[in-house]
C-alpha cells in the first residue's frame, strides 16, 4: 500500500526517488540521504543542478524539513536504469565544533574568523567593558550570560566584529545561531557556570544541556531556500533544538499511534513492543566520618563539665608511667622523678614536694633551698647529715634600726637584708651543704624539680575524653595483619560544631571546623604574657574602672597529642589525652613583695633567722620574699575528635521494590563541606534521588505508513511519547510510503546534582578562606591584665621579675700577681659572699648596692604640696630669677652653673641619650625611643654621698700621691726632695698604696648643686664700698664680672662687705676703671677678699680711696686662711 502523489517532489532541480534521515543527538551529526533522477520526458522536466559542497540546503517534504550542509553528491549511471544522483546532507554540527569561545584571561581583539571572545567584550574598557564585567569566578562563566553574549557576537556584529566577526563560517555558507531553547531551561541551572578558559561552541552547548538533563539536536533553519533547488539564498540559522529528559515518556502512546494508522488504512507494516526497564529505583548514600568537639571543665572552677575530674595536672610522663595531680593548690603533692632515675629515698625514684616548692625552685636554687630546708623533711635530713654545726649562740630576736625584726616584718618595713641570715653560722651551714655527696644529691633534686616546674607546671594537663559503652574492647580494635590499633574516636586537629560557639573566624580551619581551644578566666589580676595576640574574649559583661566583669579568655595555641591514654580507663577511670597550653599565672600572697614572709609570719622570729637548716637560708638571694606567680588551670578545654566507626547519614530514596538498589559512600558529605548540617542533609537527599527513577517498561519500534512524513525528526509522537529518531521515505512518480523509528530515553540528574553540591562546597570553602585572610590582617592588641608586656609568671633567671639579683653583692678580693697584688671585683649572691668571708676574711671585701646608689626624683617645678615619694631625695628643676642681686649668664642669673644648667635629664631642650629611665606616670614605655622624653619628672638612680674614692693623684701641696716615700721610714725628714716630688714606682697598678677617703663636697642651696670648695671670680667695683659699723651689718656695692681677658663679661654681682677696715671710695677715684677686686661666694653672698688700685697706673694717688692694710698683707692673709680650709669672716 502506498499513498498517491499528485506531482513529483523535486530537490536540486531533479525528482526525488527516495530519501532517509537520521537524528544525531547531542554532539552527533544528523544526516539526510536523497536519491534523485532527471526525467525530461515528463511535464515540468527536471535537471540536476547542485551547488558546491559546503553550501547550505533545506530539504522539505510533507511535515519534514531537514536543513544541512551539502556534504557530497554523486552521479550514478547503469545500463537499463539510466542516470541517478545521490546527495548527502549533514547538520552543521561541525561548524559549532570548529568555532572557539574565549571565556577568561584574554580581553583583547580577535583577528581570525570563527573565534568569539565574549569575555573581552565585557571586560575591555576601550570597547565599553569594565574589569569584572564578565562575572566570572573560579567556577567559570555564568551560563545564561555566556549564551546571550555568544548569540550577540555571532548575530549582531558587536563592536564591528572586534571580538569575533559576524556569522559562523563553514564552506560556502555564513550562519547565524539560535540558542533560545537552551536559555529557556530551568530547574536548578540558575547558578550554573561553564568552566575553562577556551572551548568550542559545541562543547559549551553540550555542557549546559547535560547539566540540565536535556539532549539537544543541531538543526538548520531559515535561509530562504529556493523552492526548486532548496539552496539557501540568505544566511541560515543554526538552531539548537533542546529535548528535555526530566520526565519519562508516557506508555501506550506508540501503541495508540499504530492503532490509529491501522484504522485509517495507511499502515503498511509495524514492529513494536515493550522492553523491561532494568533501572535503579532505590538508593542509599552515607557520608564522611563524624567529628565532635568535647569540652571539659576544670574542677578548680566548679564541676560544670559532663564528667568529673576532666582536667588534671600532669607532672611527668616517662616509659608509660604517668604522674598526675588533682589540682593546683599550693599544698598539693607533686611526685618528681629524679633526673638520673636513682632514688633519693631507698626504693623510691620520686621526690615528694608541694606545688609551692616548685614555685620557689622557679625563682632560684637559693629560694628553693630556703623553702625546702624549712618544709621538706628530705632536704632537712640531707642538711642534718652533714657535719655538726659549731655551737654558736643565736639571739631569739634581732634589733634592726631600733625595732624588733618580728615587728618590722609584720608592719612591712623589713628589708630583704634584714631577714636574710647573714651570720657566720649560716656561712658554716652553707659550707656543710657543699660537701660532695650531699651537694650532688641536692643538685639532682633541684634539677629535677626545676625541670618539672618549667616543663609541666601551668602547661601540661590530662583532659578526659568520652568513651563508647562496652569497655576497652568496644573502644579500641586491633587490626591483626596490619599490626595496628584503632580507637573508635581519634584525636583530630579540628571538628565541626554547630552553631559556631566562638565568633573569631581564626579559631576555625579552612573548612570551618573548630580547632582545639582553652578557656581562662578574664581579669586584671591574671598574667597573660604567654598568650600574645592569639586570644578571643568571650562573654564579657562590662569593664568597670579598667577591670573586666565576667568573660573568659579563649586561646587556640594549644596542642592535643594524638595518643589516647587508656591506662586509667582500664583500671576503672577515664581515658585521657595530653594537652599543652600557654601558661597563665596569678599573683597571690607568696608572689607579691615579701610574700614568702607569710610562711613565717606567725612563727617565732628566732625560727626565721636562727642558724641551721630551718633558717631563711644562708644569705639567700631570694629573701626579698617573692616566689614565682601561681599558675592557674584552664577553666575548660575543647578536644576535637573524629570517629573511625560513625559516619554522617544515611540518606535514601526507596522506590520500586522490583528495581535495582545502589549504595554510595561519598566522603564529601560532611557539614563542613556545605557550611551547615541542613545543607549537608539537602545534598545527601539530592544524591539519593538524582539517579533513581520509577521502575517502568519502555516502548520502542518501527512502523511504515502510506503517506508523506507527518512528524519531524526529534519530535515526540502524541506530544508525550517516544522521540522520532530515524525516518526513511520511498517515492515514485505517483506514490509514497514512510518508515518511522521511535526511541525512549533514561533520566539522569547526576551532573547537575553533583555540580550544585560542588558549588555549595566551593562557596563555603572560599568564604572561609576570605574571612580568615581578612582576620589575619587584623591583629589583637596586647591582652589586658596585670601581666601585659611583662615577663611575669616565668620565674627564675637573673633578669626576671622575681628579683633573682635582689641580694647580689659587690665583692672584691686580691690575687697575688707579679709584681703587684691584682684586685678582682665581681657581683655574686649574698650566700656565696658569706661563705667566702667566713673562709678568708682578711682577703674579702663586700658591700651591697645601696652603698653606691640611691634613688632620686627630678621635676621641672616643685609640685604644690607634693614631696618625693617614700622619702626619696627631690631635685627641683627651676628656671626663675634668683633673688640674690646677681646678674650672671647661667640659669636664674647665677654667675656659676646651677642644677638647671647641669641636670643631665632636663637641661637644654630636655633631650638626652639615656635609653631607659622611669618617668611620668602616663608614660607607657621605659624606653625613651618608644615612650618619649619626660614632661614632668624622672625617677632615677644617683650616686650615694659622701662618696668614698680610692685612687691616686696629687695632694693639696701639688705633690704626687702615692709618693716615692710610701712605705719608707723618713724619720725626722721634712717635706721636699725627690721622695715627695715623684710617684711610687708602678703606682698605677699598686692600688693597695692608693689613698682612700670621702670626697669633700658642699651643698649649694642657691644653685641646688653639690659644689667643691669656694667659688671665686675677678671683678671691678662700679660704686663705693663702705666699711660696715660691725660684722653683723654688712654693706653692699655693685661690681662687674671680668672675663679671662680682663674685659667686662656683661655680668654683675653685689658685694657684701663685713670687714669694718675695708672700704673704697669709688666716687673720688680718678681711675675708676682700675678698681680691681677678687670676690668669693660664702653662704650665698659674694664677699670681697681683695681690692686693688691703691696706686694708679700712672703713679698718682687714688684720690681719697684707702685700704686699712696693704694689699699684699691682705691677700696673703686670706689665701692662708683658704689654704688651711678655714673660712674668711
Amino acid at each position: 500500500m502506498a499513498a498517491i502523489l499528485s506531482s513529483p517532489k523535486t530537490f536540486m532541480g531533479a525528482a526525488v526517488i527516495d530519501f532517509s534521515a537520521s537524528a544525531g543527538w547531542n554532539s552527533e551529526t544528523s544526516t539526510c540521504s536523497v536519491n534523485l533522477v532527471e526525467d525530461p520526458q515528463t511535464a515540468g522536466a527536471t535537471h540536476f543542478d547542485p551547488a558546491n559542497p559546503g553550501t547550505a540546503y533545506i530539504f522539505s517534504i510533507g511535515n519534514l524539513e531537514f536543513g544541512g550542509i551539502l556534504q557530497q553528491w554523486t552521479e550514478n549511471v547503469s545500463v537499463g536504469s539510466g542516470k541517478t544522483f545521490s546527495v548527502s546532507l549533514n547538520s552543521p554540527t561541525t561548524a559549532l565544533e570548529g568555532s572557539q569561545v574565549i571565556m577568561n584571561s584574554y580581553e583583547g581583539l580577535i583577528p581570525i574568523h570563527n573565534v568569539f571572545n565574549p569575555f573581552g567584550a565585557r571586560e575591555n574598557y576601550a570597547y565599553g567593558g569594565i574589569f569584572g564585567g564578565a562575572f566570572t569566578n573560579s567556577a567559570g562563566y555564568p551560563w545564561g550570560v555566556l549564551l546571550q553574549d555568544i548569540q550577540n557576537l555571532v548575530n549582531n556584529n558587536y563592536a564591528g566584529g572586534a571580538f569575533g566577526g559576524q556569522y559562523i563560517r563553514l564552506g560556502e555558507t555564513l550562519f547565524k545561531i539560535d540558542l533560545s531553547e537552551i536559555s529557556q531551561l530551568a530547574g536548578g541551572l540558575y547558578w550554573y557556570r561553564v568552566s575553562g578558559t577556551t572551548t568550542s561552541l559545541l562543547a559549551v552547548i553540550k555542557d549546559v544541556c547535560e547539566a540540565a538533563s536535556a539532549d539537544f539536536m543541531v538543526q538548520l533553519v531559515g535561509g530562504d531556500p529556493d523552492p526548486v533547488t532548496g539552496v539557501c539564498t540568505t544566511p541560515p540559522t543554526i538552531k539548537i533544538r533542546v529535548i528535555p529528559r526530566q520526565s519519562s515518556p508516557t506508555l501506550g502512546v506508540l501503541t495508540s499511534y499504530i492503532n490509529q494508522a491501522e484504522s485509517s488504512g495507511i499502515l503498511v507494516n509495524k514492529q513494536a513492543g515493550l522492553e523491561f526497564g532494568d533501572t535503579t529505583t532505590s538508593k542509599m548514600v552515607f557520608g564522611g566520618p563524624q567529628s565532635r568537639m568535647w569540652e571539659n571543665y576544670s574542677a578548680e572552677f566548679g564541676t560544670k563539665g559532663q564528667i568529673q575530674q576532666t582536667i588534671r595536672p600532669v607532672w611527668d610522663i616517662q616509659n608509660g608511667v604517668i604522674m598526675m595531680g588533682d589540682h593546683y593548690h599550693d599544698d598539693g603533692k607533686v611526685y618528681v622523678r629524679i633526673s638520673d632515675g636513682n632514688s633519693v629515698v631507698p626504693g623510691n625514684p620520686f621526690y615528694e614536694c608541694t606545688i609551692l616548692e616548685l614555685r620557689c625552685a622557679m625563682v632560684s636554687r637559693e629560694a628553693w633551698e630556703v623553702y625546702a630546708a624549712r618544709y621538706n623533711p628530705t632536704i632537712h635530713n640531707l642538711f642534718q647529715s652533714g657535719e655538726k654545726l659549731q655551737s654558736i649562740a643565736a639571739p631569739t630576736d634581732v634589733i634592726v634600726g631600733g625595732s624588733a625584726l618580728g615587728t618590722r616584718m609584720n608592719n612591712g618595713s623589713a628589708t630583704s637584708l634584714d631577714v636574710a641570715n647573714t651570720s657566720r653560722a649560716a656561712a658554716v651551714q652553707w659550707a656543710i651543704t657543699t660537701q660532695k655527696g650531699i651537694q650532688e644529691t641536692i643538685d639532682k633534686i633541684y634539677e629535677s624539680i626545676k625541670r618539672t616546674a618549667d616543663e609541666y607546671y601551668g602547661k601540661k594537663f590530662f583532659v578526659a575524653i568520652p568513651f563508647e559503652p562496652g569497655g576497652f574492647s568496644n573502644n579500641v580494635k586491633f587490626l591483626s595483619e596490619d599490626m595496628d590499633a584503632v580507637s573508635a574516636w581519634e584525636i583530630s586537629n579540628s571538628a565541626w560544631v554547630e552553631p559556631k560557639p566562638i565568633a573569631d573566624i581564626s579559631y576555625y580551619d579552612g573548612e570551618g571546623r573548630l580547632k582545639p581551644y582553652a578557656f581562662y578566666p578574664y581579669g586584671s589580676e591574671y598574667n597573660y604574657t604567654n598568650i600574645t595576640d592569639n586570644y578571643y574574649i568571650d562573654g564579657l559583661a562590662a569593664i568597670v574602672n579598667g577591670n573586666p566583669i565576667g568573660g573568659s579568655v579563649v586561646v587556640k595555641d594549644i596542642n592535643i597529642e594524638e595518643d589516647i591514654h587508656w591506662e586509667e580507663f582500664v583500671l576503672g577511670g577515664l581515658p585521657y589525652v595530653l594537652c599543652t597550653v600557654p601558661k597563665v599565672t596569678k599573683e597571690d600572697k607568696f608572689s607579691v613583695k615579701k610574700g614568702l614572709a607569710s610562711l613565717y609570719k606567725n612563727a617565732p622570729v628566732s625560727y626565721i633567722i636562727n642558724e641551721g637548716p630551718h633558717s631563711t637560708g644562708f644569705g639567700a638571694d631570694t629573701t626579698n620574699f617573692k616566689v614565682a606567680e601561681a599558675a592557674i588551670m584552664p577553666t575548660a578545654v575543647g578536644v576535637a575528635q573524629q570517629s573511625t566507626r560513625h559516619v554522617y547519614g544515611p540518606w535514601w530514596n526507596q522506590g520500586s521494590l522490583s528495581g535495582r538498589a545502589e549504595v554510595e559512600n561519598d566522603g564529601s558529605l560532611k557539614p563542613e563541606t556545605f557550611g551547615s548540617t541542613a545543607l549537608m542533609n539537602a545534598a545527601g537527599i539530592t544524591k539519593a534521588f538524582a539517579t533513581t527513577m520509577n521502575l517502568q517498561n519502555s516502548e520502542s519500534g518501527e512502523i511504515e505508513v502510506a503517506e508523506l512524513p507527518t512528524i519531524g525528526l526529534a519530535e515526540q509522537i502524541g506530544g508525550n511519547g517516544p522521540y522520532l529518531s530515524q525516518i526513511s521515505v520511498s517515492m515514485s512518480t505517483s506514490q509514497v510510503s514512510t518508515k518511522y523509528r521511535f526511541e525512549t530515553w533514561t533520566l539522569d540528574f547526576g551532573k547537575l546534582a553533583k555540580y550544585n553540591i560542588d558549588r555549595i562546597s566551593r562557596i563555603n570553602k572560599n568564604t572561609m578562606k576570605f574571612l580568615q585572610e581578612m582576620r589575619e590582617k587584623s591583629k589583637n592588641p596586647p591582652l589586658g591584665g596585670r601581666g601585659t608586656g611583662a615577663a611575669g609568671g616565668k620565674g627564675g633567671g637573673k633578669d626576671d621579675k622575681y628579683g633573682g639579683n635582689s641580694n647580689q653583692m659587690l665583692v672584691a678580693d686580691y690575687v697575688q700577681g707579679s709584681p703587684t697584688i691584682v684586685p678582682n671585683v665581681v657581683m655574686q649572691p649574698l650566700g656565696t659572699t658569706m661563705t667566702q668571708i667566713n673562709k678568708n676574711y682578711n682577703k674579702k671585701f663586700a658591700m651591697s648596692h645601696d652603698g653606691l646608689f640611691r634613688p632620686f626624683v627630678t621635676r621641672r617645678v616643685a609640685a604644690s604640696g607634693v614631696s618625693a615619694a617614700s622619702g626619696v631625695a627631690l631635685m627641683i628643676h627651676e628656671t626663675g630669677i634668683l633673688p640674690s642681686g646677681a646678674h650672671g649668664k647661667f640659669t636664674r642669673e647665677n654667675i656659676y652653673p646651677t642644677e638647671s644648667d647641669l641636670n643631665p635629664l632636663f637641661a637644654g631642650n630636655g633631650e638626652h641619650d639615656i635609653q631607659a629611665i622611669a618617668r611620668d606616670k602616663t608614660t607607657k614605655d621605659l624606653n625613651i625611643r618608644k615612650g618619649g622624653y619626660a614632661k614632668e619628672e624622672y625617677r632615677g638612680i644617683g650616686l650615694r654621698g659622701p662618696l668614698i674614692v680610692t685612687g691616686w693623684g696629687y695632694d693639696v701641696y701639688r705633690d704626687p700621691v702615692p709618693p716615692a716615700y710610701s712605705g719608707v721610714n723618713l724619720g725626722f725628714m721634712g717635706r721636699g726632695g725627690a721622695l715627695f716630688e715623684s710617684f711610687l714606682p708602678d703606682h698605677m697598678r699598686k692600688s693597695q698604696e692608693w689613698k682612700s677617703g670621702p670626697v669633700e663636697m658642699y651643698w649649694d642651696d642657691v644653685r641646688n648643686v653639690w659644689a667643691t670648695r669656694w667659688e671665686m671670680i675677678e671683678c671691678r667695683l662700679v660704686e663705693n664700698l663702705n666699711g660696715p659699723d660691725g660684722v653683723q651689718n654688712p654693706t653692699q656695692a655693685e661690681a662687674l664680672v671680668l672675663g679671662s681677658d680682663g674685659m667686662d663679661t656683661g655680668e654683675s654681682i653685689i658685694l657684701e662687705n663685713r670687714d669694718p677696715s675695708l672700704h673704697f671710695d669709688y666716687d673720688s677715684s680718678t681711675h675708676r676703671n682700675h678698681a680691681y677686686c677678687i670676690a668669693i661666694r660664702i653662704g650665698g653672698t659674694w664677699r670681697p677678699i681683695y681690692i686693688g688700685c691703691a696706686i694708679a697706673p700712672d703713679g698718682s694717688a687714688v684720690a681719697q680711696g684707702s685700704l686699712a692694710e696693704s694689699p699684699a698683707s691682705g691677700i696673703q692673709r686670706n689665701i692662708d686662711i683658704l689654704a688651711t680650709g678655714g673660712a674668711i669672716i
